[in-house]
């Protein structure tokens, strides 16, 4: 999410899969998408709290400084990150794949992007990935008011939410990308034209 809590790592770090040849493949979700070039992206310590087990849970991801301390104690970061849909979302089949994509999006939009902004969806509409169903919800949202008074070194974000089905009955797999404008918002782009699924 951005901006995560920054949890401290610990001796039980989880073992996040690295890059290789410019992309991550993701075991959980089934997911392989292209990593931004940079040397600022880097795979986190640690992504999940294990603390609380009721948190959507990714099995992989990749992330970049967006702006340090933006507020006290708080970093605003860039991220691409992918797992399995939580049971708690509701999820009955591919007929759902909407719902369930603009409930998420309500959620993460919710508890991931406090300070005031304007917010665009651009697009949700159904979309295929390696033959499967899926649907894919695009937005933009616009913080130039706060950023100019506030001094923050990001104006806008353009992220999207990726949702696919995995033709077993379980819950679908899950990509969720959100990219501020200083770390180069066509990375959106090219992680979606990139994404492949075993």
């Amino acid at each position: 999410p951005s901006p995560p809590p920054s949890p401290s790592p610990t001796a039980s770090s989880e073992e996040l899969p690295r890059p290789q040849n410019g992309e991550i493949v993701d075991p959980g979700s089934g997911f392989t998408y292209k990593v931004p070039e940079g040397s600022d992206w880097t795979v986190p310590e640690q992504l999940n709290n294990p603390d609380n087990p009721n948190a959507q849970k990714w099995s992989s991801g990749i992330q970049a400084m967006s702006h340090k301390g933006y507020e006290a104690s708080k970093d605003w970061v860039g991220n691409i990150y992918a797992g399995v849909l939580h049971k708690d979302f509701p999820y009955q089949g591919p007929a759902t794949l909407k719902l369930s994509a603009e409930t998420l999006w309500q959620y993460f939009h919710q508890n991931f992007y406090e300070p005031p902004h304007k917010t665009k969806v651009i697009r949700s509409e159904a979309m295929e990935v390696g033959g499967k169903q899926g649907w894919v919800l695009e937005f933009e949202l616009d913080f130039s008011e706060q950023s100019k008074t506030q001094g923050w070194k990001w104006k806008k974000e353009r992220g999207a939410l990726v949702l696919v089905d995995r033709e077993n009955g379980g819950p679908p797999s899950l990509l969720y990308t959100s990219i501020p404008d200083n770390l180069d918002t066509s990375v959106v782009k090219n992680v979606l034209d990139s994404l492949k699924i075993s």
